[in-house]
């Protein structure tokens, strides 16, 4: 065997002093042109690099790397092995070296020594490169992991480091740059990327205040359960909880006294309450509920003219019909609601489309709790494949559909016995009315609406949301013009399987108005101004 490698070889030995020969030009270097070549022997996949540069006597010239990534069991590519044309023939150039030209023929075989290759992914960055996209480190060698030196960025996250995983930060198998870590086989590490605490402004007039949280762009918005592929390329701002009574109370007031029609509203949703339209009491921070789909919109309209009387702005109202301002949810009047578009430039206050809702409900830094989409080359989109090469930047990880907003728990999960541990999960997330025992559906003793935030910061979502589960389901914008609109997140007196992110919905008439249902507010282009 041995005998026949020698042979093998020796011929191919022959064959390039022979190449060589006749390919052999003036060696002064005074106009004859010759090439590099570069051979995969041994090889077991991939590819030898190529060079379409010709070359003349006295040049320097760059040694090629591995970029397409010549693979043998158990060994890496660590330097190209002259084979003819240098100064002494089995000289052994290292990758990417710059050497002189001397020879009318130049050729290369691969150096192979034990060890592992390191190679590097962005992972989704939107911004910048890999520091480097191969690496290799001998057997038993400690291995220094890089800095972020081709400055990746990623919108609406901040490098965290490496790992072997494209999930590896969630799951606590962060590489810090500068690390030293031991192989024990080929590794590919990814950047990891931590979400920036997201930007939370304060708004406060009139003695009553609210909280706008900000959602970065560059987010796929996916309807998981239906396939409908929304893309959301655009920052937006949503509250940090659902509009409060007092609130509602304070914008309608001066609605009011400005041309505006408006439902009364009530103070949260209690049993046996009907206090709509009353002075702000005890319970001013309770959702608003006994608004109707239409009330919420004409207030959207009044919430953004009050602001700017309040801060002399000039944001400009979303809801209109012939340029004119909605300002009546009310009747007849209020019927034109219906079939009016918003307008998507417009960067006053508005209701979520349910895209957006479910964006801001859905997006987790949980793997366990991911039902990350892709979108691949043929354009095809796979529930549960995972590919790092072609990930969307700047996609999240979003929630399964069968947990509440902010638990990686399915609402109904008894595995560990009982009613547990799907009832502590929903019971730290929602205000609700009934959970699942594995057999039945049981009360959980609450028969009010609750203040907002009420169950502690324990309670966010990862966007740092309250109650986009329970509490009160919340109205979205959808342009279908159907006589039915949505509703999302379950209420107060919701068994737990309308507390799920997106088969939690309910559909109601537009004007309809109960003590279940509120909402909350969005809007695209906020001032920066932290108070008013």
């Amino acid at each position: 065997m041995v005998k026949k490698v020698m042979l093998a070889l020796l011929v191919f030995l022959i064959f390039l002093t022979f190449s060589c020969e006749m390919d052999s030009g003036d060696e002064s270097g005074t106009g004859q042109y010759n090439s590099v070549s570069y051979y995969s022997t041994n090889s077991v996949s991939g590819s030898p690099p190529i060079d379409g540069q010709q070359y003349q006597i006295g040049d320097t010239i760059t040694v090629l790397g591995n970029p397409y990534k010549l693979r043998q069991p158990g060994s890496v590519l660590t330097a190209w092995l002259s084979t003819a044309g240098i100064h002494n023939f089995g000289d052994q150039i290292l990758l990417t070296e710059e050497i002189l030209y001397n020879s009318n023929c130049l050729s290369f075989e691969p150096v192979w020594r034990e060890g592992y290759s390191i190679e590097y992914y962005g992972n989704g960055n939107t911004s910048g490169s890999i520091p480097i996209a191969i690496d290799y480190v001998q057997i038993a060698e400690n291995y220094t992991t890089p800095d972020n030196t081709g400055e990746l960025s990623k919108a609406g996250f901040q490098f965290a480091g490496w790992s072997k995983s494209p999930f590896g930060y969630i799951n606590g198998e962060l590489i810090r740059p500068g690390d030293e870590i031991i192989l024990d086989s080929n590794a590919r590490l990814f950047a990891q990327w931590e979400f920036n605490d997201p930007g939370i402004q304060h708004y406060s007039a009139d003695n009553v205040s609210f909280n706008m949280t900000h959602v970065p762009e560059g987010i796929d918005s996916l309807d998981y359960f239906w396939n409908d592929i929304e893309e959301w390329k655009h920052p937006f701002w949503i509250s940090e909880t659902e509009v409060t009574y007092e609130l509602w109370w304070t914008v309608r007031t001066w609605a009011v006294a400005n041309g505006y029609d408006l439902d009364l509203g009530c103070e949260g949703g209690r049993v046996g309450s009907n206090t709509s339209g009353t002075v702000p009491s005890v319970n001013k921070n309770n959702p608003v509920t006994n608004i109707s789909w239409r009330g919420a919109i004409v207030w959207c309209n009044a919430l953004t003219e009050w602001y700017n009387a309040n801060t002399g702005s000039n944001l400009e109202p979303v809801y209109k019909r012939n340029n004119i301002i909605i300002k009546s949810s009310i009747g007849d009047d209020g019927m034109a609601c219906d079939t009016l578009l918003p307008n998507t430039d417009a960067d006053g206050f508005r209701l979520p489309f349910k895209e957006e809702w479910l964006i801001s409900a859905r997006w987790t830094d949980s793997l366990q709790a991911s039902i990350q989409k892709q979108q691949f080359d043929n354009g095809s989109y796979d529930q549960w494949s995972f590919n790092p090469e072609t990930i969307l930047p700047g996609f999240p990880l979003f929630n399964d559909n069968d947990n509440p907003s902010g638990s990686t728990i399915a609402y109904d999960d008894v595995s560990l016995g009982g009613s547990e541990p799907a009832k502590s999960s929903n019971d730290t997330f929602c205000v609700y009315g009934n959970y699942w025992n594995g057999s039945s559906w049981i009360s959980t003793g609450v028969e009010s609406t609750a203040d907002v935030g009420s169950l502690g910061a324990d309670s966010k979502n990862t966007l740092g949301l309250y109650d986009m589960g329970g509490n009160v389901a919340e109205w979205v914008f959808h342009d279908n013009l159907s006589s039915q609109v949505y509703a999302y997140g379950g209420s107060w007196d919701d068994r737990a399987d309308k507390l799920r992110i997106y088969d939690g919905r309910v559909s109601r008439q537009r004007d309809s108005d109960d003590l279940y249902t509120g909402f909350r507010t969005l809007c695209v282009n906020i001032v920066e101004a932290s108070t008013f």
